[in-house]
Formats: structure tokens, C-alpha cells, sequence
């Protein structure tokens, strides 16, 4: 039986009318973050009462941050978000506009689904956005986690980049499929890599350290799915749109940047072995509340996820004659497996410039440490050494 009675229509989802369904799937599914799993669906159901109301006010919204990289993924994979992050070449008022419509729709539901505007007590730096709570109502028993809003974000820019549609879910067992406009890959990877950039453009630590681990995550996994065919087009927004950053936030767009700051930052993230310290704390803590469990990697997996990035963003330094290298390096990290490795100990070694017995047993992860040439390194002559030396095996 519905919560909603005669008001059960103004939803789209089946769930909605049947909670038990919602629980069904995630016991098959195995999931352990009900809560997040529920909010997941209900970020799916705005979506798509939002999708609905743009084209019939001629406002062109694309879904960006976390649900945005989640719909390339598949349900294993993906990560539990709370938000629907949006970008818009739409002014405010359009927004507000169709924030209010989206109300009007659920005006019989009393406060649940009534769109209000959200001030953070602690805003980073001002940002050309505008920032919605929807209280929604949860289903399920979630035992002590009470919020129960959504959060929609539109961040407003003078242009959009090139988009596409893609047809997806959010979450594992909580909604049917949706549809959404995606920046088209390269700059969704653009955008999310300004993230990692030096303040002020990216991350502020001291406030948002959760945030990094996750945007690793959507990273490494988005990078994966780059076509050599894109690699320009990254190459070439990545610079443009860190320009655009400094620009909005009245920073100089020094030498080495933003490239720099990205491979600092990854460097301290990657320094994560440490199970009792942090960063391990924060990203476990992470992967703990928002993927599920055939994603989660321990400490030395989490190292060659950083270390992975921070070969992406080397390549990304030289310019298009860096997309052989990061080609490389993927195709020889390959080679070495995640058990009965050792015929690699001494050639990992030598890349390194290690004895052996500093070696960890975790070869197929420590490989990406290794094809690493350090700060100020050669990438070029690194993955040749690694070719020659990996490939020998």
C-alpha cells in the first residue's frame, strides 16, 4: 500500500508505490547502505520530473558530479550520491522558474518535494551557482539517518560543452531507467579533474577532504573509458577550463598548473598505506558509505588508483604526444598479474630503482609506482625503460 493514496500517480517510479519492492531488489542485489540506495532513487526521480520540465521550458540542464559519472557505469561499480549536480547556461531566474514548477507538481504533497533554496554556513568561495534542498520521503527504515533531503545544484556557465544522452540507472536496486544529457566525456573528465587542481580552484581539504577519495574514484573509472579518439579534446579542455577556474575565483594561472597541484595533492592521497592514519582513514570511510563491496580496494589498491591519476595527468602535461605513453603504461601495468608475479620482482625493481627486497607482495598494484618517473621526471624515457624492461618477462 502506497504512503501517498490517491497521490501515488505523480510519481514515476514503481517503488514509490510499493516500498517492499524497493527492499526486494536490494536484498538481491546485496545491498548494505539502504539509506543511500533509497536516496539514490530519489535523486533518479527528480531527474526525471526536472528532464520533463526543461523541455517544456526550453532549459538545457547537464547532469554532472557524481549521478552524472554513475550512469556510465554499471550497478557494481557505481557509488552512492546524494545530489543531482547540474550545468546550465540558464540565468537564475529560469532556474527558480523551474524549481517553482517542480513544486506546483507535488502542491497536494504538502512540505515533501517542495523545492527550497539552500545558503551552505560555510561557503568556500563564491561560485556562479544555485544550490536546492528537496525534502523527500523516505520509504524505508533507515534506522538513525533521518535526512531526508535531496540536494540539487545548478551551476551556471556562458556555455555548455558538447553534450550526449545516455540512458542509465542510479544505484543498484532503486530506480528504473532515466535518461539524462551528459557533458560528452572529455569534458565530464575535464571538469571532475579540476577538482584535484591546487586550491583555490580545487578541493578545499580542510572542509571537504571526503569529497577527494570520491572524485578518485569517478576518475579513474571515467579515464578508463577514454577513446584515443578523445584524447585531444581533454587535452585541450583540461587547459581551458582551468583557465575559466582561476578566471571565476581571481587566481593566476601560474606555470606547471594546473598539473602541478593535481599531482600534489594525488601524491599525499597515494600515501595511504598506512591503515591506522590518514588518508586511509578518510577513504575508507568513503568506500565504506558509498560503494559497494566488489569495489572496495584495500590501502595498496587505493595507491595505484593515485598513482594511475597521476600518470594520467603527466601525460595530460605533454600535450597530445602524451597519449602514447598513458596508452603504454595501461597496456604494461597489464602485464603483470594480480598473483604468481615474481618473474616481474626484479624488473619492477630495477624501474624503481629498488633492492628486491623492498618490494610489497602487491606487484600488480606497486607497478603503477613504478612506471611513475617522480616529479620532474622523464615520462617519455620512463615508459620506454618500462617497455623494455616488462616486456622481456
Amino acid at each position: 500500500m502506497s504512503a501517498f493514496g490517491e497521490h501515488v500517480g505523480l510519481f514515476k517510479a514503481d517503488w514509490i508505490a510499493d516500498p517492499d519492492l524497493l527492499a526486494q531488489r536490494m536484498r538481491a542485489a546485496g545491498v548494505a547502505d539502504r539509506y543511500t540506495t533509497e536516496l539514490a532513487g530519489w535523486c533518479g526521480e527528480i531527474h526525471e520530473h526536472l528532464r520533463e520540465l526543461t523541455a517544456e521550458l526550453g532549459i538545457e540542464l547537464l547532469l554532472m558530479g557524481g549521478n552524472g559519472a554513475s550512469l556510465r557505469f554499471d550497478a557494481v561499480s557505481q557509488r552512492g550520491s546524494r545530489d543531482n549536480d547540474y550545468l546550465t547556461a540558464a540565468t537564475p531566474e529560469d532556474i527558480e522558474r523551474l524549481m517553482e514548477h517542480l513544486g506546483r507538481r507535488f502542491a497536494q504533497l504538502g512540505e515533501l518535494m517542495q523545492p527550497r533554496p539552500y545558503q551552505p554556513k560555510k561557503p568556500v568561495r563564491d561560485l556562479l551557482l544555485a544550490t536546492y534542498v528537496v525534502p523527500v520521503p523516505l520509504l524505508l527504515d533507515h534506522g538513525h539517518s533521518k535526512n531526508n533531503e535531496v540536494k540539487v545544484e545548478f551551476h551556471f556557465e556562458q556555455r555548455l560543452p558538447a553534450s550526449e544522452s545516455i540512458t542509465g540507472t542510479l544505484g543498484p536496486a532503486a530506480t528504473p531507467e532515466m535518461t539524462a544529457a551528459l557533458p560528452q566525456l572529455p569534458y565530464q573528465i575535464g571538469i571532475k579533474l579540476m577538482t584535484l587542481a591546487a586550491e583555490p580552484v580545487g578541493i578545499d581539504e580542510a572542509t571537504r577532504a571526503a569529497a577527494v577519495p570520491r572524485q578518485m574514484y569517478d576518475l579513474d573509472l571515467l579515464l578508463a573509458r577514454l577513446g584515443v579518439d578523445r584524447w585531444t579534446a581533454l587535452n585541450d579542455y583540461s587547459r581551458e577550463r582551468y583557465a575559466e577556474e582561476c578566471k571565476r575565483c581571481d587566481a593566476a594561472v601560474n606555470p606547471g598548473e594546473p598539473f602541478d597541484g593535481m599531482r600534489a595533492r594525488l601524491e599525499r592521497w597515494g600515501d595511504c598505506l598506512d591503515e591506522q592514519a590518514q588518508p586511509w582513514l578518510t577513504i575508507r570511510a568513503a568506500q565504506q558509505s558509498g560503494l559497494r563491496l566488489p569495489a572496495h580496494l584495500r590501502p595498496w589498491g587505493w595507491r595505484a588508483r593515485a598513482y594511475r591519476l597521476i600518470l594520467a595527468v603527466e601525460a595530460l602535461r605533454l600535450g597530445p604526444e602524451g597519449l602514447e605513453p598513458w596508452e603504454t603504461a595501461a597496456e604494461l601495468a597489464a602485464l603483470v598479474p594480480d598473483r604468481k608475479a615474481k618473474a616481474f620482482r626484479a624488473p619492477l625493481a630495477d624501474l624503481a630503482g629498488i633492492p628486491v627486497a623492498q618490494l610489497p607482495v602487491q606487484l600488480h598494484y606497486f607497478v603503477w609506482t613504478a612506471l611513475d618517473p617522480g616529479r620532474g621526471g622523464d615520462l617519455l624515457s620512463q615508459i620506454a625503460r618500462a617497455h623494455e624492461l616488462l616486456r622481456s618477462v
